[in-house]
C-alpha cells in the first residue's frame, strides 16, 4: 500500500502541476478508493492469488494518495493561514486515525474468536486465544488443506470482510464531502508584494 501511495502521489502531483486543478483528482480519487474496498472485499480471500492482493493494495494506496495530498493542497490554496491551519489538519488526521486504529481493534478482538467459535468448536478457549494472539502459530501449526487450517483461513477472511464493510460505508461520505470544495485555478495564483503566501485570482467554480 505505502508503494502506491508514493506513485499515487507522484502522479497526482504532475497531473495538478499541469491542470492546475485538484478538486477533480480528490472526488475521483475518492471513487477509486471506494472502489478499492469493494474489490478488496470481493477479492481478498484465501482462495485468491497472491498477486490480486498485492494489485489491489496498491490500488488501495494510489487512490488514497489522490485523496490526501489533494486535499492537503487545497487547503494551503485556500488560506494564508498555513501554519495553523496545516497543523489543525494534521491533528485531526491523527485523531482520526487513532479513533478507527482503537475501533477496528475493538472489532477485531471481539469478532474474530467468535468466528473461530464457530469454525472451530472443537477447541479449547485457550487454543482459541492462542490462536487470535498468536498468528505464527495459526500459519504453522496445521497442515496447508487440514479442516482446522482451512477453518482458521475463513474465520480471519470474514473478519477482514467486516472491517473493510465499515470503511466502505465511511468512506462513502467522501464523494459529497470532495464536491463541496471549492475548485480554485492554481494556474492563476501569482505571489504579491507585502502579501504573505499567495493571492488567488480565481474563484471556486
Amino acid at each position: 500500500m505505502n508503494v502506491g501511495f508514493l506513485i499515487g502521489s507522484f502522479s497526482v502531483g504532475l497531473l495538478i502541476k499541469y491542470t492546475g486543478h485538484y478538486k477533480y483528482f480528490i472526488t475521483g480519487g475518492a471513487c477509486a478508493y471506494i472502489g478499492s474496498l469493494t474489490l478488496i472485499m470481493k477479492y481478498r480471500q484465501t482462495t485468491d492469488k497472491l498477486w490480486i492482493i498485492v494489485l489491489l493494495q496498491l490500488y488501495l494506496g494510489m487512490s488514497a494518495s489522490f485523496v490526501s495530498l489533494p486535499t492537503q493542497l487545497a487547503i494551503q490554496a485556500s488560506t494564508t493561514s498555513y501554519a495553523s491551519i496545516i497543523a489543525l489538519y494534521l491533528i485531526m488526521h491523527d485523531i482520526g486515525g487513532a479513533a478507527g486504529s482503537a475501533i477496528a481493534g475493538a472489532i477485531w478482538t471481539d469478532q474474530l474468536p467468535k468466528k473461530l467459535q464457530d469454525h472451530l468448536p472443537g477447541q479449547s478457549s485457550s487454543e482459541m486465544q492462542s490462536i487470535v494472539k498468536n498468528m505464527t502459530m495459526a500459519i504453522e501449526r496445521w497442515p496447508r488443506d487440514s479442516p482446522e487450517k482451512l477453518a482458521i483461513n475463513m474465520a480471519y477472511s470474514q473478519t477482514v470482510t467486516l472491517l473493510v464493510k465499515i470503511g466502505l460505508a465511511l468512506a462513502a461520505f467522501l464523494v459529497p464531502l470532495s464536491l463541496c470544495l471549492k475548485n480554485l485555478q492554481l494556474k492563476q495564483v501569482c505571489r504579491c508584494m507585502g502579501v504573505p503566501g499567495f493571492k488567488l485570482l480565481a474563484q471556486g467554480r
